[in-house]
C-alpha cells in the first residue's frame, strides 16, 4: 500500500495539487556516530518551507516537484505550509541542489533521489527505501549508506540545524606534532590548536589548557599539556600534547644509528684498540662488503628511553648462535623482539641497555665475558662512552679482563623506499572450498555487503591504516602497514603479509577499515575467509567504536569477531574489550576459543566467522555454530556497545600475543576474504 500511495502522490504532484491526507510523516532514528566533516552546510535541512517541520506532503512534495522541473505556482501550490517562513524556496533549492544527491551518482534526480527523500519522510526503511530508486552504479547503493546520507540533511527537532551537525562533541585538533622533543634550556613555542563544534562553530578561543604551568624547559623530563573544550550542550573534547625535555647529550643520542663501515668494530687490549681484530681486516671477511647483513642493522634510541635492535631479513650469525659465520635470520633473544630500554649516565659517561638480548654492534661482547650461547644473554649491558656527538657514537665494553670491544656508529635516516615492488606479481587464487552462509536471514535485512567482484577495492567501503602505529599498533607488532599489500581479484580480497625491508621494518602487510565510510549498531556480521598460517602471524576480523578518534581505546569498545595465532591454525578466538573506570576490561579473560576437529585447519579452506550483536548480548559463531556468548548486562563501560562500530580486517606480524616469526614461518602468507555481509534486525 505504501508504494501505491507514493505512485498516486507522484501523479498528483505532476497535476499541481496535493490531497488533504491527514497523517504526518514519522521519521526513524538513523544518525550515524562518526567523526568526519560533512559536505552539506548546516543551514540546509529537509525543512524546505521553513515551518520548523519536515513533512512528506509539504517539503517532500516540493523537492520532488522541483526535481521534475516544476516552476512558479505549480511548484508550491498546496505544498507550502501555512506556517512557512522561507520566502525564496527556489533560490534555496538551487543553492543546495547537490545536497539532494542521495545515491551519490553526481546528479539530483526526481525518480531516484527525490523518490528516496519522499519515501524517507513517509517512514520507509531497508530495501523498501531504495528499491528501484538508486541509479545504476551509484556508490551509495545500500539502505544504510543512503539513510546515513539523508540523515545529514534531516532536521527532526525543527531548530533549523541538521541533526547530523548538532549534539556532537567539538572536534579538537592539535596543530603540529602531539609529541615534541626539545633540548634542555631551549624554548617551547605552542604550535596551536583548533576547536570546531558543528553547532556552536569555532570555539578555539574558549579552549582551556592545563599543565603549561608545570612545564620547565630547564629540567629534563616528560610534561603533558591537556587541551579541553566544552560546547553549549555540555559535551567535552580533550587532546594531550607530550613535551619531552632532553639534556644535550640525550638529544645527541636519540635517533637511529648503524655501524660506520670498515673498521667500525674492533677488539684489543685497550678501548679503541684493533690489535687483535678489526672489521676492516680483509682476511677476516669482517667488513661491509663481506657482511652486508650486519652493517645494515639499525640501533635506535627514542626520546622515551626505549631502545630497538632492528635487523633486516638477515644479520650476521657466529658459530655460538648456531650459525656458520654467515648471513642468516636473527636468533632469539638477539633478534630485537624483546622490549628494551636505555639509561644514559652523563656523569659516569655510560650507556646501559636494559632488556635481555638488546645490544650494540655484536651481541657476543657483554660485561666481563664473550657469550658462548644465546642462553647466556644478560638482562643488561653497560657500555662506556668514548664519543657522542650529533653525527658520531663510539662505545666500548670490557668483555673480560683487558679485552675491549669497540663499536663506532653513524646516523641513519629512516626513509621509506620510493620504489615499491609489486607484492602480488603473477598471483593465482588457490582452490578453496568450505562452508558458506545464506544471503538472507528471517527477521533481518542486508545493509552492507562486499563480494569483491570488482577489479579493485571499493573506496566507498574501505580505507587503510598506514605505518607502524604507536608501539607497533599498541601490541609491539613488527609489520609496516601499506596500501599495496592487498589485491582484489577473482571475486576475493587478499591481504598479504610479506617479509621485506620497508620503513624500518622487515615485514609489510595491510589493515583495511570501514571507518568514516560504514558503521552500524546491532546486527549480524558474516565474513567468509581463509586464514594464513605460521609462527608470528596474527590475522584478525574485528570492530572498533566510531568514537575511537575522540575517546580512544578501550573506552570506544572493541569486538573481535575472529583472531587466530598462526602457529595454532586450528583454533580461533572471539573477544570484547571495554573500559572499566579507565582500565581495559575484556571477556573472556582466558579460554580456549573454538578448536576444529583433529586434522582440520582454518588455513587452506573457507570458514564463515560471525557475530550476532543485540541490545542484550553478543554471540560468536563459526560456520553457524555458536561457541561463545557475552551478556550486555549494564556493567560499567558496556554502554560502548550501544553505539556504532566500524569494521577492520588485517594480518599482523609479531606482537606480544603471537610473538615473532621463527625459522618455521614461510612468507608470504595471506588472508583470503570471499565476502563481508552485515545484516540488521527488521523493526
Amino acid at each position: 500500500m505504501r508504494f501505491l500511495s507514493l505512485s498516486i502522490l507522484i501523479i498528483l504532484a505532476w497535476a499541481g495539487f496535493t490531497p488533504g491526507l491527514g497523517f504526518a510523516s514519522e521519521l526513524f532514528s538513523v544518525a550515524q556516530e562518526q567523526n568526519e566533516e560533512t559536505s552539506v552546510s548546516p543551514v540546509f535541512t529537509l525543512d524546505i518551507d521553513g515551518d520548523g517541520q519536515q513533512q512528506a506532503l509539504t517539503d517532500g512534495l516540493i523537492i520532488i516537484r522541483y526535481l521534475f522541473g516544476f516552476e512558479g505556482d505549480a511548484l508550491l501550490s498546496g505544498a507550502r505550509s501555512d506556517a512557512a517562513t522561507r520566502s525564496d524556496i527556489v533560490a534555496y533549492l538551487d543553492n543546495y541542489r547537490s545536497a539532494l544527491d542521495m545515491d551519490g551518482d553526481g546528479e539530483a534526480m526526481a525518480l531516484t533521489d527525490g523518490l528516496i527523500i519522499i519515501r524517507y519522510l513517509f517512514g520507509f526503511q531497508g530495501d523498501a527505501l531504495i528499491s528501484g530508486a538508486v541509479a545504476e552504479g551509484s556508490p551509495r547503493n545500500t539502505a544504510m549508506l543512503v539513510i546515513d546520507q539523508v540523515a545529514r540533511i534531516s532536521d527532526r527537532d525543527g531548530d533549523g540545524i541538521s541533526d547530523f551537525d548538532e549534539d556532537r562533541a567539538p572536534q579538537m585538533t592539535l596543530i603540529g606534532e602531539s609529541s615534541i622533543v626539545i633540548v634542555q634550556s631551549g624554548t617551547f613555542t605552542e604550535p596551536g590548536y583548533t576547536a570546531i563544534d558543528r553547532e556552536d562553530g569555532d570555539l578555539t578561543s574558549n579552549v582551556l589548557v592545563s599543565g603549561n604551568s608545570a612545564l620547565d624547559v630547564s629540567t629534563p623530563g616528560t610534561y603533558l599539556l591537556e587541551y579541553s573544550i566544552t560546547d553549549s550542550a555540555g559535551q567535552t573534547s580533550t587532546a594531550v600534547r607530550e613535551i619531552t625535555v632532553l639534556t644535550t647529550m640525550q638529544s645527541q643520542l636519540v635517533g637511529r644509528w648503524k655501524l660506520a663501515g670498515d673498521g667500525a668494530a674492533s677488539v684489543g687490549p685497550s678501548p679503541g684498540s684493533s690489535d687483535w681484530w678489526s672489521s676492516s681486516d680483509i682476511s677476516s671477511n669482517g667488513g661491509p662488503a663481506n657482511r652486508p647483513c650486519w652493517f645494515d642493522d639499525v640501533y635506535e634510541f627514542n626520546a622515551k628511553g626505549e631502545f630497538f635492535n632492528e635487523h633486516g631479513e638477515e644479520t650476521f650469525l657466529e658459530d655460538w648462535q648456531a650459525g656458520a659465520f654467515e648471513c642468516a635470520p636473527p636468533v632469539a633473544p638477539h633478534d630485537g623482539s624483546s622490549a628494551a630500554n636505555y639509561e644514559l649516565d652523563e656523569g659516569a659517561q655510560t650507556l646501559t641497555l636494559i632488556g635481555r638480548g638488546a645490544y650494540l654492534g655484536l651481541p657476543k661482547a657483554v660485561n666481563g665475558k664473550e657469550l658462548k650461547s644465546p642462553s647466556e644473554a644478560p638482562t643488561d649491558i653497560i657500555y662506556e662512552l668514548d664519543t657522542l656527538s650529533d653525527s658520531e657514537l663510539v662505545v666500548y665494553v670490557e668483555a673480560g679482563s683487558g679485552v675491549f670491544w669497540t663499536f663506532r656508529f653513524i646516523r641513519e635516516e629512516d626513509v621509506v623506499p620510493e620504489v615499491e615492488i609489486d607484492v602480488f606479481d603473477n598471483w593465482v587464487l588457490p582452490t578453496l572450498t568450505g562452508p558458506s552462509s545464506p544471503e538472507t536471514y528471517e527477521g533481518y535485512s542486508l545493509i552492507f555487503r562486499d563480494e569483491f567482484e570488482a577489479e579493485e577495492l571499493n573506496p566507498n567501503h574501505w580505507t587503510f591504516d598506514i605505518g607502524t602505529g604507536s608501539n607497533g599498533w599498541g601490541n609491539e607488532e613488527l609489520q609496516f602497514y601499506t596500501d599495496r599489500n592487498h589485491l582484489v581479484q577473482d571475486g576475493v580480497l587478499v591481504i598479504r603479509a610479506q617479509e621485506e625491508q620497508y620503513g624500518g621494518r622487515q615485514y609489510t602487510s595491510s589493515r583495511l577499515k570501514s571507518q568514516d565510510l560504514f558503521g552500524f549498531t546491532y546486527g549480524r556480521v558474516d565474513i567468509r575467509a581463509s586464514l594464513p598460517t605460521g609462527q608470528g602471524l596474527w590475522p584478525a576480523l574485528w570492530m572498533l567504536g566510531v568514537s575511537f578518534p575522540e575517546v580512544g581505546w578501550p573506552r570506544t569498545g572493541e569486538i573481535d569477531i575472529m583472531e587466530m595465532l598462526g602457529h595454532e591454525d586450528d583454533r580461533i578466538y572471539g573477544t570484547v574489550h571495554w573500559s572499566n573506570n579507565g582500565q581495559n576490561a575484556q571477556y573472556p579473560t582466558s579460554g580456549s576459543g573454538k578448536k576444529l576437529a583433529e586434522g582440520a585447519s582454518f588455513h587452506g579452506s573457507y570458514h564463515v566467522f560471525s557475530i550476532i550483536w543485540s541490545e542484550s548480548q553478543i554471540q560468536w559463531l563459526v560456520d553457524d555454530e555458536l561457541y561463545l556468548t557475552f551478556a550486555l548486562n549494564g556493567s560499567p563501560g558496556l554502554d560502548a556497545f550501544e553505539k556504532h562500530f566500524f569494521l577492520i580486517m588485517n594480518v599482523a606480524v609479531g606482537g606480544r600475543w603471537p610473538k615473532s616469526p621463527d625459522g618455521t614461518t614461510r612468507f608470504p602468507q595471506e588472508m583470503i576474504v570471499d565476502y563481508v555481509r552485515v545484516f540488521q534486525p527488521i523493526d
